[in-house]
């Protein structure tokens, strides 16, 4: 391509990527609008159509109705079905989150999915069944089908397993084994990505072509010897498309169809394979779509993933035969996980020493699990064939549940990590990849790469007095100094109050906390403690002499007696640092801070006598002179 067609062709990228924009731009334009019109707590009445499958909890569901926006219908009672015209009456819901630092933006976050806002349903009336598209209602039926199908045979644990397995639908997944994913690093086998991609397509590209095989012994002209291995390719695509909307189109599968599709159509015309030109096409076409796509995590993990398997492609290409294929699965294994990392760090704070270990042994076997769960779907019409699948089905998933569980209870399993440690981690993993193969092109200078994250050590640690934003009712003080002390954790209502708590303190490099202080045994106080005291290293828990609430007071007695930790109950003045906790009578503690007027009263934390809001702006950082701050 001369310079002239190299400019064309650039221009004209940059023109697509310019309209895209500006088309995003004009529908959060109307998006906002549409909003402010309904503000929270107005009833709203909305006619649209169901595009989800109802996510149940109990008696409540969940739902997304398209009008000319999204909306997320949650209520009570029966859901309705997907595909179902209907008008709905509801109240608009608070889509406000916890402010805190690196908490949750449940707006932008709305905003991201295209929905305009939260509605709670009072009632709803059905006005017509089934008005969808065929192309999007067929794959919606068969999503539900399956997902009720598995549940109904393998019973409603395991059945939510297989589903999340083959679907990608987890609802109805108990918690505790959820963590059993979560917690091993295998959370990405939940979802559906490149991996259940590729072991789908190569099951039915098997299955057309041994069809096809097949119909030649019955039909054996020449002429058609070829389809076996190269028309069975077309049918096994299209067939994953249809896999591809059941699933919902996440981002890592989408681009995992695109990749498989040029791989499709090079091999069908003879023409060269180019893994990283599919990769390349996959990023541009997903972003030229929607170019907020970059902001989703399922977006920079698959690509991240890919850059993993690039690598280890090109280190197994001098190996033959069985010597690539094991040396490539175990390249996988422990370089995938490398490549991912700073990622997980930065977005979930949590990752787990063992996942190499874990997707070498679990992987294979979570494959055999989708393809026994498409057999499952498959071959409902023949009860005798499907009793032998079904019998498959529940042996391994009994087996890998165990192997989760006992890989789960290893020490150290899953380690929770401050901003400086996922900074010192993300930079450590970058540098000794690019160590790697600056050494393999010669370059010995690059053995001194690695030693460079040594220089984070000398980033100051935060200090200072933040008051989070735990809602109008809730508390949490933190206090950073000598000694860090958190003063409270609770919650009256509210969604991800613990996930922003969390975050927070370890974004703010708490990973042990010299005292935890209980002003009172209450929900709006103490709510938050026991999940305080599970994941965080606490040296001292303070409590007043008599609780309020004795439930509460036995769940977090039960998490400290376990711990091992150091329980006092304050009977006169406490120094905790620079922090003195006074008794305030039995059942309550006051805490006084160096020499700021800062007091806490039935309303909230008061300061030279103003009222401290965070529930409005969020979380409020307290100077005090002399100290340097971190800041929010």
């Amino acid at each position: 391509m001369n310079r002239k067609g190299k400019l064309l062709l650039i221009g004209g990228i940059l023109l697509f990527y310019s309209i895209s924009l500006f088309r995003v731009y004009i529908a959060k334009n109307r998006l906002y609008s549409y909003r402010h019109a309904h503000p929270v707590g107005s009833w709203a009445n909305l006619k649209g159509t169901v595009v989800s499958l109802p996510l149940k909890r109990g008696k409540s569901y969940k739902v997304l109705l398209a009008t000319p926006f999204l909306a997320e219908l949650h209520g009570r009672g029966d859901a309705p079905r997907p595909g179902d015209l209907i008008l709905v009456r509801g109240r608009v819901m608070s889509m406000r989150g916890f402010r805190n630092p690196d908490g949750m933006d449940r707006e932008a976050w709305y905003t991201r999915r295209g929905i305009v806002f939260p509605l709670y349903v009072r009632d709803w009336e059905l006005l017509k069944a089934r008005v969808l598209p065929f192309y999007r209602q067929i794959p919606l039926d068969f999503a539900a089908w399956g997902v009720a199908r598995l549940k109904e045979d393998l019973g409603e644990e395991a059945g939510a397993v297989v589903s999340s397995l083959v679907l990608g639908f987890r609802q109805g997944m108990d918690w505790g084994t959820r963590s059993l994913f979560t917690s091993t690093g295998l959370g990405h086998l939940l979802a559906v990505s490149g991996f259940h991609m590729g072991v789908v397509f190569l099951f039915l590209y098997t299955i057309v072509r041994l069809f096809l095989k097949t119909g030649a012994l019955f039909y054996p002209p020449s002429s058609m010897a070829w389809l076996p291995s190269r028309l069975a390719l077309i049918p096994a695509l299209f067939l994953l498309f249809f896999y591809l909307l059941v699933t919902g189109m996440p981002p890592s599968a989408l681009r995992a169809f695109v990749m498989i599709a040029c791989w499709v159509v090079a091999r069908f015309l003879n023409r060269d394979r180019s893994l990283e030109g599919a990769l390349v096409l996959a990023f541009f076409l997903m972003t030229l779509v929607n170019p907020l796509v970059i902001f989703k995590v399922g977006f920079q993990l698959t690509f991240a993933a890919m850059l993993g398997v690039l690598v280890v492609i090109r280190l197994v290409e001098p190996l033959e035969g069985w010597r690539a294929g094991l040396g490539g699965y175990v390249a996988m294994a422990f370089l995938v996980p490398l490549f991912t990392l700073p990622l997980i760090l930065y977005h979930f704070h949590r990752f787990s020493p063992y996942s190499p270990l874990a997707n070498l042994l679990f992987v294979v076997p979570a494959g055999l699990l989708v393809i026994l769960g498409l057999f499952h779907l498959l071959l409902t019409p023949f009860p005798f064939l499907q009793g032998w699948v079904l019998f498959l089905e529940k042996v391994l998933i009994s087996l890998f549940i165990k192997g989760l569980t006992l890989l789960s209870s290893l020490p150290g399993v899953s380690q929770w990590v401050t901003q400086r440690e996922a900074l010192f981690f993300s930079v450590l993993v970058v540098l000794g990849l690019g160590t790697f193969f600056l050494v393999r092109r010669g370059k010995r200078w690059a053995w001194a790469l690695p030693f460079m994250v040594f220089m984070l050590f000398f980033v100051p640690r935060s200090q200072g007095i933040l008051l989070l934003d735990m809602g109008k009712r809730g508390r949490a003080l933190l206090f950073q100094g000598e000694e860090q002390v958190l003063v409270d954790a609770g919650v009256v209502r509210g969604f991800g109050a613990w996930s922003s708590l969390r975050n927070t303190l370890l974004r703010r490099d708490v990973k042990e906390l010299d005292g935890l202080v209980v002003s009172r045994v209450i929900p709006s106080r103490a709510s938050l403690i026991p999940r305080v005291l599970e994941t965080f290293r606490v040296r001292r828990l303070f409590l007043p002499m008599e609780a309020e609430n004795r439930s509460l007071e036995a769940a977090i007695l039960q998490v400290a007696r376990r711990k091992g930790l150091e329980v006092v109950r304050v009977v006169g003045p406490v120094a905790v640092g620079r922090i003195s906790v006074l008794p305030g009578g039995k059942k309550r503690l006051e805490v006084v801070i160096g020499s700021l007027d800062l007091r806490e009263d039935s309303r909230g934390w008061i300061l030279r006598d103003r009222l401290l809001e965070p529930w409005v702006k969020g979380a409020i950082e307290i100077p005090e002179p002399g100290w340097g701050t971190g800041g929010s």
